[in-house]
């Protein structure tokens, strides 16, 4: 009876091992996003509030973000911030879960609205690296909810 139950133990510490490193091959294997280069050009869009330029970089690995905003009016200070761990964390959970080959590498309104912002981004994964250029800001969901955390407009 002992033998039995001793090799019974032995077979389920195998077998979670086993599974464990199946679990982290699979893991090491997924194409897990870095970081994220972000650029908004306010060219030509009205309104002294809104900025001519905001450009930030995301570094997920290290969990830190900065972003510079400019203005086209000279009586507004241009500014940094950054963005709350939080908010870095929805971001990280946000593009990781995308199925990013499905982005298009440009978004455009069309040309019956001119002048609207445009935003360039590129999105660095261990893998791959995806660059989309959205005139308008309105291009796929995904973006619209990086836009909505990332640019403080």
């Amino acid at each position: 009876m002992t033998k039995n139950y001793c090799f019974l133990l032995i077979l389920s510490l195998c077998i979670s091992c086993q599974k464990y490193s199946q679990k982290e091959i699979r893991d090491n294997n997924s194409d897990s996003v870095i970081k994220v280069e972000m650029h908004l050009d306010g060219f030509g869009v009205e309104g002294d509030n809104f900025p001519s330029s905001i450009v930030g970089e995301i570094d997920f690995e290290n969990k830190k973000s900065n972003f510079e905003k400019d203005y086209y009016d000279p009586s507004i200070k241009a500014s940094t911030y950054v963005l709350s761990d939080k908010e870095i964390k929805t971001l990280f959970e946000l593009i990781q879960k995308a199925d990013l080959t499905k982005l298009k590498k440009e978004y455009s309104i069309g040309d019956n609205r001119p002048d609207q912002p445009r935003s360039k981004m590129t999105i660095y994964t261990e893998y791959n690296q995806y660059e989309i250029d959205d005139y308008g800001l309105r291009g796929d969901t995904l973006l619209i909810k990086i836009y909505d955390i990332a640019y403080k407009i």
